[in-house]
């Protein structure tokens, strides 16, 4: 089978959704008869020991100028599925435009829905709109939420009753990093962070992150942050945590390490005693660093609204969105609490995705 991905993002570009097709066309690619190709922002070619993936190039900011080009690639890569994933850094209007266009070529169609397009004014309402033919050119549809019909528009959600659907959980883009003791002290000092109770948080930093949490239900008088993000001083949100952690008494005791290559993201979450996401509106199974974080088996405090609790297999404890009490108390009584991951625990979880996409893809297309 011939399975072209579609993606307006791709590492090395920092973005969820670029982090999940990467780890899924590496893991298709690994399958017996299984060629991969990724229409992509990027040119050239990646190449790991174990998979060879083609990267046909995309559109130089997505235009309509460029889709004839692109059909002529695709049709010289003849692809047996397309499969599109929304949404992405780096789409233009040309994402709207292509799933129809290649359908009409003749190419059976594929959507993975990573976000939801909730309706908040007419901005929001013109860009689901405009995303319509895309559910009527497909197949079929991947959803990464059991709860998807609760989040689409009514309109998504009368279109997708009438598709088949397959909810297919996301899994850790951070490899695995198992680390000793001597290991995990020479992580944390290359990175300056002296010894006691090290909280960390990866990700993007936005207000629904409440990323300003964090600072509030841990202890500058013990603990250490290490913020494994990117913070801009241009950004009003971003500004007020920089304001925070530089003043005291949180001067001197938080290390903010920019984005970093995923196996050092995943030392540092293996090195800390609690990974931290305070999600003002809850976790998700979606959410990528969340499985970033319970690949590495640390303890990992985070929100839910329709969980509450420890759970003991994970190693997470699920509080109320904002409640700092809560969140204090769990951090209290679980932070430094670990459980064995083995080193290929995220190839594994691939690999089982990689499996339900083919099983999804074949009575379609047959």
């Amino acid at each position: 089978m011939r399975i072209l991905l579609v993606s307006g993002s791709f590492p090395p570009m920092p973005c969820g959704v670029g982090d999940y097709t990467s780890m899924l066309a590496r893991s298709l690619a690994q399958r017996k008869n299984t060629r991969v190709a990724v229409l992509t922002h990027v040119k050239g070619r990646f190449r790991e020991s174990d998979c060879a993936l083609d990267i046909l190039p995309g559109a130089n900011g997505w235009r309509l100028a460029e889709a004839g080009r692109i059909a002529r690639d695709v049709r010289n890569w003849s692809p047996d599925v397309i499969h599109f994933q929304y949404p992405g850094r780096e789409y233009g209007v040309l994402q709207c435009v292509l799933p129809m266009l290649f359908r009409l070529m003749g190419y059976p169609v594929f959507l993975t829905l990573h976000e939801y397009y909730a309706i908040h004014g007419f901005r929001s309402l013109l860009t689901a709109m405009l995303h319509l033919p895309n559910l009527f050119a497909s197949l079929g549809v991947v959803v990464t939420r059991e709860e998807y019909e609760e989040l689409v528009p009514r309109m998504y959600a009368r279109i997708l009753r009438r598709r088949p659907i397959r909810h297919i959980p996301v899994a850790s883009s951070i490899p695995t990093a198992p680390l000793d003791d001597p290991e995990r002290f020479e992580v944390r000092r290359r990175y300056g962070i002296p010894s006691g109770p090290l909280l960390s948080y990866f990700g993007f930093v936005s207000p629904e992150k409440g990323l300003e949490d964090l600072i509030r239900i841990a202890d500058p008088g013990s603990h250490r942050i290490a913020l494994l993000c990117d913070l801009d001083k241009s950004d009003p949100y971003q500004r007020k945590i920089i304001d925070t952690i530089g003043t005291p008494p949180w001067k001197g005791r938080v290390t903010v390490t920019g984005f970093l290559p995923d196996i050092e993201v995943g030392r540092i979450m293996a090195a800390s005693d609690a990974i931290v996401f305070p999600f003002r509106n809850g976790a998700s199974t979606g959410n990528s660093s969340l499985h970033g974080a319970l690949a590495q088996g640390t303890f990992t405090l985070t929100t839910s609204r329709t969980r509450h609790g420890y759970d003991p297999e994970n190693n997470v404890y699920f509080s109320r969105p904002g409640d700092i009490e809560e969140m204090s108390a769990a951090l209290a009584a679980y932070a430094g609490r670990r459980i064995p991951r083995e080193r290929d625990f995220r190839e594994r979880a691939w690999r089982r995705i990689a499996d339900a996409h083919i099983g999804f893809y074949t009575p379609q297309i047959d």
